[in-house]
C-alpha cells in the first residue's frame, strides 16, 4: 500500500506536533526554575509545605470537576459534528455552574477546617496558612482547569497547551522573584502561586 504524503502535509504535521512539544518544554522549565528558587533561597520544610499543597489542590479540583472537562472532548466533539452550537453552549454554562457551586462548597469547608486537618492529619501547624491559601485557589483552578480542557474539545490546541502548561509555572516564577527582591518572607512562595492562578 503506497502512501502519499505532500510537502504541506508534514509541515501541518510538525505545526501541529511542535508547538505542544516546546510548551511542554517550557513547561518543565518554569517548573524546575520555580522549585529550584524556592530550594535555593527558602528551605526544604517549606518547599515541602508547598508540593504538598500543591499535591491537595490537585486532588481535590479532579474531584471537583467530576470528570466533566474530559467528558466534553467526547460531548463537544459529538455536538461540533452535528454542529450543535446550542448545545454546547448548554454543556460549558452547566459544567461551570456545577464545578462552582463544589469548589464554593469544598474552599468554605476547607478554610474553616484547615486548623483541625493540619493538626490532626499532618501534625504540623505551619500547614494552616498553606490549606487556607489553597482554599482560595480551589475555584480558580478547577476553572482554569476544565476551560483548558473545553479548548481542547474544541480543537483549539494552541490555547490549550498554552493556559494547561505554561501559564501558572511562567508567571509564578516572575512574580516570585519581584515578590522576593521586596519581601524575603516564606510567604512569598503560595502567594505566588495563589497570584498566578487567581489572575489567569
Amino acid at each position: 500500500m503506497e502512501l502519499n504524503y505532500s510537502a504541506s502535509d508534514f509541515k501541518q504535521i510538525l505545526s501541529l506536533a511542535g508547538y505542544p512539544f516546546f510548551i511542554k518544554i517550557f513547561n518543565l522549565f518554569f517548573s524546575f526554575l520555580f522549585t529550584f528558587f524556592i530550594a535555593k533561597f527558602f528551605n526544604s520544610n517549606i518547599l515541602g509545605l508547598f508540593a504538598l499543597t500543591q499535591v491537595i489542590l490537585f486532588i481535590v479540583s479532579i474531584f471537583i470537576r467530576l470528570g466533566l472537562d474530559t467528558a466534553s472532548i467526547r460531548f463537544v466533539a459529538d455536538y461540533l459534528s452535528k454542529n450543535k452550537t446550542k448545545e454546547i453552549n448548554n454543556y460549558y454554562y452547566s459544567s461551570i455552574t456545577v464545578i462552582s457551586i463544589l469548589s464554593l462548597f469544598i474552599s468554605v469547608l476547607l478554610f474553616f477546617t484547615s486548623d483541625i486537618i493540619s493538626n490532626k492529619v499532618f501534625n504540623n501547624d505551619d500547614m494552616i496558612f498553606y490549606l487556607k491559601i489553597a482554599s482560595f485557589l480551589i475555584l480558580p483552578f478547577s476553572l482554569m482547569t476544565f476551560n483548558s480542557e473545553f479548548l481542547r474539545a474544541n480543537k483549539k490546541f494552541y490555547y490549550y497547551a498554552f493556559f494547561r502548561q505554561m501559564t501558572i509555572p511562567s508567571v509564578s516564577v516572575i512574580i516570585i522573584m519581584v515578590l522576593y527582591y521586596f519581601n524575603k518572607s516564606d510567604v512569598i512562595v503560595i502567594t505566588s502561586y495563589f497570584i498566578s492562578t487567581i489572575i489567569l
